[in-house]
């Protein structure tokens, strides 16, 4: 069962949502060079048009970020489901099953990146969290067997040979 994100850009015009910085400066060079020379552009409003710009730059960024953070979710809401048992109302009847048919999997690598490096970055954290590098937290987990070069199904019986949390050995096999 997958969660289709809600687009939040939806308010903007296609046309809008398309501008860029070398677009202000295309517009603000072609005001220059048709300005009356007896008339030219007020320090004030020149300064406005470079906000307004400004402001509706850092709006379509952040409605980008919203449309990653939101597909991020719906996927991590997605991939909790995998192996469990569900139950879903349709047409007046409830339909109970386990979530295992592959149109509904992820594969390996997907999962580990949902549980490590997206994971940290819906939580906001990814400049501490998520991924292996110096400066952040280290919490590992290492294992017996490469979760890549194993079959789907033996993945659970991978056993762990050593836990480390914020860098301390916790267990060891």
């Amino acid at each position: 069962m997958a969660i289709a994100p809600i687009s939040s850009a939806g308010s903007l015009t296609s046309a809008a949502s398309n501008l860029r910085l070398d677009d202000l400066l295309q517009v603000l060079l072609t005001e220059l060079t048709h300005q009356n020379p007896f008339k030219p552009v007020d320090n004030k409003d020149f300064m406005g048009q470079i906000a307004q710009f400004a402001s509706l730059d850092s709006s379509q960024r952040l409605n980008q970020s919203i449309d990653q953070l939101l597909a991020l979710q719906a996927m991590n809401q997605s991939v909790g489901l995998i192996g469990k048992r569900v139950s879903a109302r349709v047409d007046g009847q409830t339909i109970t099953g386990t979530v295992i048919s592959p149109e509904e999997r992820i594969g390996v690598l997907d999962g580990l990146r949902a549980a490590t490096a997206n994971a940290a970055f819906v939580g906001l954290e990814e400049d501490r969290l998520g991924t292996l590098e110096a400066g952040k937290l280290a919490d590992v987990a290492v294992l017996a067997r490469d979760p890549l070069a194993v079959a789907p199904e033996e993945l659970k019986d991978i056993p762990v040979d050593l836990t480390l949390v914020q860098g301390r050995v916790v267990y060891q096999r």
